[in-house]
Parts: C-alpha cells; structure tokens; sequence
C-alpha cells in the first residue's frame, strides 16, 4: 500500500514545512489556529500587546485597540468574556434583573482583566454595530448606556485633570463622568464621602455601566492622605449598593489576585 504524507490546510499559503520521518512535527497545526501576520513576521512586541482603558476612552490607544471593529477583529472572545458581556448588556437593557450586577474580574497579572473591560467598554457604545451585534451573539443592546471608566493608575498627588478640571477624587470623577460633577463639585473639593442619596440621584436617568481598573493602583495611592484609604472603600461600600438598586445599572471591578 502506498504510504501518503500528512496533508495540511493552509488558507493563508503560508510556508510551512511539512513534518518527516526525520523532523518533529509542527508547532501548531493550520487547520485549527492560523497565526497573525505580525506574529508571523516577528513584529509583535510585549509594548503592543499592553492595553489601558484610559487611553481607548480618550481615543489615544494604538490599532486594533483604537476602534470597536477592529478590537474585536484581533481579540478572541473566550466563553467567559462573551458570558460577562452579554449578562451585562442584558442587566442594561433591563432584560436580567436575575443577573448580578456586580462582577469582580480577579485573575493574575496579564489574565485579560483590562481586555474585557475594553470589550465591555466597546459592546455598550457600539453595539448596535451589525458587525460587532454578531460578534456578541447579538444580545439584547440597551440605548443612550453612559459610561463612567475609571482606571487607578491615571491618578496622581492631586487628583486627576478631566479636559481642564482637576478633579481630586475618585468619586469626583464619578461624577464628572457621569456629568453631574456641579452639582456635587464640593463632595469632591472637600474630600466627602458621597452619602447613598446622593449616589443614587447621581445614576438616575437611564443605563450606566460602571468600569473600575487598577483600583489598588489609587488605593496605594491615597493610603496616607486624611483617612481616604477608608473614605475610598466607604465610597465603594455604597456604590455597590446603589447600583445592586437600579435595574439597568452594572458595576465591574477590576483587581489582580492576591494585591492585596
């Protein structure tokens, strides 16, 4: 009988030399992963892969991460990402009221945290895009969702400058994200703790998706200063009640494991 060599799909026609009596298999095989071309060519660094959610809210992140499209073109949604998004979107769009509206990403450093706040981020905006819809499975997409994204690390001695407004606390910006920091501008310039009227009024007005990155980053950060380590989890005490009382409002935090 004649002996045949193994055959191998390659879509891409990528050069991949085919396995012998004499030579080991192949790393991967074709027809079941088709690497990119920048990991192909060698062109993928550590730098490109990092991502921060400031820099995608600001517009400010490199491609693919700069637009929705082509984030999830390059990002592959794992089981768990599409479940967090979807339960997410549906707690939103008020189609979940079972779902918990709270969710805290805790994984190790590089676990993908920032990457499916990104997802989250991008799904709530655009997700009324047919091409992103279909990625997502097409869940239930709410409208007008405002955004509050927070990410410790943006943080210094002094606060943080929102388009010309230096913003002293966490909860300030809170507010000034969610565009009522007038209102509220002295909680922040006084350094007080928000009461829970004060942050339900505040979520009032239709779906708010709430993202927290590096939260130990601006925990470390205020440790020393008047007491607003406590004032800051205070804060957090009462924002996840707040927000478990409203039916189209989520809250997802993200820590690494074991920072603490």
């Amino acid at each position: 009988m004649e002996k045949k060599e193994p055959h191998f799909i390659n879509p891409l026609h990528i050069n991949i030399p085919m396995p012998t009596s004499a030579s080991p298999l192949p790393i991967w095989r074709p027809e079941a992963c088709i690497p990119r071309k920048e990991i192909l060519e060698g062109k993928l660094t550590d730098a490109e892969l990092a991502l921060r959610l400031s820099t995608v809210i600001s517009g400010q992140a490199k491609p693919p991460y700069n637009d929705p499209e082509t984030f999830y073109e390059a990002t592959h949604l794992t089981r768990n990402m599409k479940t967090i998004i979807n339960d997410v979107l549906a707690r939103l769009a008020r189609k979940g009221r079972e779902i918990n509206p709270i969710i805290v990403l805790d994984v190790g450093f590089g676990g993908g945290k920032t990457h499916t706040l990104v997802a989250l981020y991008y799904a709530a905006k655009y997700g009324n895009n047919p091409k992103i819809k279909e990625r997502l499975g097409n869940p239930p997409i709410p409208e007008n969702v405002r955004i509050v994204a927070i990410s410790g690390e943006d943080y210094g001695d002094k606060g943080v400058n929102r388009n010309g407004t230096l913003i002293k606390t966490i909860w300030g910006d809170f507010f000034y994200q969610l565009g009522k920091y007038k209102k509220y501008k002295e909680l922040d310039t006084k350094m007080q703790v928000p009461s829970p009227t004060d942050l339900k009024e505040a979520l009032e007005g239709g779906p708010v998706l709430i993202l927290l990155d590096e939260l130990p980053t601006y925990l470390n950060l205020v440790a020393s200063k008047r007491n607003m380590l406590d004032k800051t989890i205070q804060w957090i005490q009462r924002l996840v009640i707040a927000v478990s009382e409203k039916e189209d409002a989520a809250l997802v935090v993200a820590i690494a494991e074991d920072v603490y």
